[in-house]
């Protein structure tokens, strides 16, 4: 058993070792490599080494909606980055929604993965051997999301396609994470600096959020939405990027995708009702946000997926 997960309401997941099975990344370390059979589909899990611990890859490909939770024996910051996908951390009362290209750093001992269903990959990683070593102080680092840079981009694709012979793998793989680190903690100094960083603005882009999550069905534009919070469009959606790095209409297109797979899923209806019926306006702009979400196609998801 490699690591353990908790379903709500279910019991544990067990990973089995299948090292013949999954492909390791070529040139690391390989410490573990498992998966586990569930909520009918698979998830995978790979450990690879480093000098301050092991990073994490997961890849899940499950159909559903999935709410889990994961136990640790002590808090620790964390650095998770999503490379296919999309998945909210629910950490306390805060949720970070991070999708493909984006990361998020937080600190827990408990939290909550949430799964919308169909591919998801993304990298974990302990931070507090790497801080320890390299004396970085997270005191004044603002914990939450934050897209990633071109440069810090490149970054991850060197780890997820590393060349397959590196002299050093666990000092090479430890120096490419600490300088994504690095990079975070240098975006967080700027965005302390913008003016949009006060809690009014806070407030204004949690409330945003809340209205897209109540109300993603129906076609609100971004400037009724500002008069709604008695704002304007530029403060709104520059606000909104700042505390989420996302823009409101992707976050509702998100959302909207994720109706989708459920009426692809259980219903019979056409693709074209389905896109209507999820809140877009035509079936080409469902296709073209569906595709980017799951990689897919809506017909390609239903004919892997359909109950």
């Amino acid at each position: 058993m490699l690591t353990k997960l908790k379903h709500i309401g279910e019991d544990s997941i067990r990973f089995s070792s299948i090292s013949d099975l999954l492909a390791p990344l070529p040139g690391l370390s390989l410490s573990s490599n498992g998966m586990a059979n569930a909520f009918k589909g698979k998830i995978g899990l790979q450990s690879y080494n480093t000098v301050d611990g092991v990073l994490q890859l997961f890849d899940y490909d499950v159909p559903n909606e999935v709410v889990l939770t994961k136990d640790n024996l002590e808090e620790a910051h964390w650095m998770v980055i999503v490379v296919e996908g999309q998945i909210d951390f629910m950490v306390g009362d805060r949720t970070y929604v991070i999708s493909r290209g984006c990361s998020a750093v937080f600190k827990a001992k408990d939290y909550q993965i949430k799964l919308l269903g169909s591919k998801v990959k993304y990298l974990l990683y302990n931070l507090e051997g790497l801080i320890e070593r390299a004396e970085l102080c997270l005191d004044e680092f603002s914990l939450g999301g934050y897209r990633l840079t071109n440069e810090m981009q490149v970054k991850v694709a060197d780890i997820l396609f590393a060349p397959k012979s590196i002299p050093r793998p666990t000092e090479w793989l430890s120096n490419q994470l600490q300088q994504l680190l690095l990079g975070l903690m240098e975006k967080c100094r700027e965005a302390k600096e913008s003016p949009y960083c006060s809690d009014r603005m806070l407030g204004i882009a949690l409330a945003a959020e809340k209205l897209i999550i109540e109300q993603y069905l129906d076609n609100v534009n971004i400037y009724q939405r500002a008069k709604e919070l008695g704002t304007n469009e530029n403060t709104l959606k520059k606000a909104f990027r700042h505390h989420f790095g996302i823009g409101m209409a992707k976050l509702r297109n998100q959302l909207r995708v994720e109706e989708a797979k459920k009426l692809l899923i259980y219903t019979n209806m056409t693709v074209r009702d389905v896109a209507f019926k999820s809140g877009f306006e035509s079936e080409g702009a469902m296709v073209k946000n569906f595709s980017y979400v799951t990689n897919m196609k809506p017909k390609e998801f239903r004919k892997k997926y359909k109950l």
